[in-house]
């Protein structure tokens, strides 16, 4: 009976300080997940207020060159390319901005290097009516009007604006404003924020952007979610852990400070059963 509790006793202690020592472990690394958890949802609102302000800028710029447009009297395609130039010098994410006429033409493609696709192209021979439908918009109410998420001439996704342009009282032509979602979208996300996160954003249920170290084939628990209006349109970014965070989860340190904790606690059951073993030496001998 006695040798049995010199053997019980320590493997009952070292179960009690494995579970303990496993609990508070699981603890700080739950605390982690907590925190990253509380860092997505930081991010979600941060890319969003971030794409919220650019996309009001770039609209501000185009409203400030149309604003120069009518008031210049050298209204030619030169004057148009060095205030497009001078735009898109300070805002990136713009594709293009060209110039339509009254008809619905692309007249000025500005950089013409990179969007010559476009150059007269009928808005009305565009595949996707919506573009067309919008700039029929623009006409009838003389206001800035913007495309839903829809392929461009460049064959990318993006987004087309027409701001009418009123010369003493009379549309003369469109500032067409073209805004490639790749572009636009990772002006907003710097390289640190993709450095253990991944971001989707939907424009209406839609999604048009993830991020590159997006895995199509491995769904992870969305963390943070932030939905905010930009262009008259619900936008969401959701954010969630990149899959190869878990691979390196949990880290090697902690991994290590684990196995530590374990073999501290066989440590102390090793002495406590010679403790055990020592008393009972003693306590026999003085019977004897």
């Amino acid at each position: 009976m006695t040798e049995k509790r010199t053997l019980i006793l320590p493997l009952t202690f070292y179960g009690i300080l494995s579970i303990v020592t496993l609990i508070v472990w699981w603890a700080f690394e739950k605390n982690t997940l907590d925190d990253y958890k509380s860092m997505s949802n930081v991010l979600s609102e941060q890319i969003s207020f971030r794409i919220q302000d650019d996309f009001s800028y770039h609209v501000t710029s185009l409203h400030q060159m149309k604003s120069e447009w009518q008031k210049t009297s050298n209204r030619n395609e030169t004057e148009y390319t060095k205030m497009v130039f001078d735009i898109i010098k300070d805002y990136d994410g713009f594709q293009a901005i060209n110039f339509v006429d009254t008809s619905g033409t692309i007249l000025w493609v500005i950089p013409y290097e990179t969007n010559e696709e476009s150059l007269g192209k009928s808005l009305f021979a565009h595949p996707d009516p919506l573009l067309s439908s919008t700039f029929d918009k623009a006409r009838k109410t003389g206001t800035l009007q913007m495309t839903p998420p829809i392929p461009l001439f460049q064959e990318e996704m993006g987004y087309a604006s027409y701001l009418p342009v009123v010369i003493d009282g009379k549309i003369e032509g469109y500032i067409n404003g073209v805004f490639r979602v790749k572009d636009f979208i990772e002006n907003c996300i710097s390289p640190n924020d993709i450095d253990k996160f991944v971001f989707y954003i939907d424009d209406s249920d839609r999604e048009i952007y993830r991020s590159i170290n997006a895995n199509a084939d491995f769904a992870m628990e969305i963390l943070g979610s932030y939905t905010f209006m930009a262009f008259d349109r619900f936008w969401s970014v959701y954010v969630t852990l990149d899959p190869g965070f878990f691979k390196s989860f949990p880290s090697t340190f902690s991994k290590i400070v684990l196995l530590s904790g374990l073999f501290s606690a066989f440590i102390l059951s090793l002495l406590l059963r010679m403790v055990l073993i020592r008393r009972e030496q003693v306590i026999n001998a003085e019977k004897i």
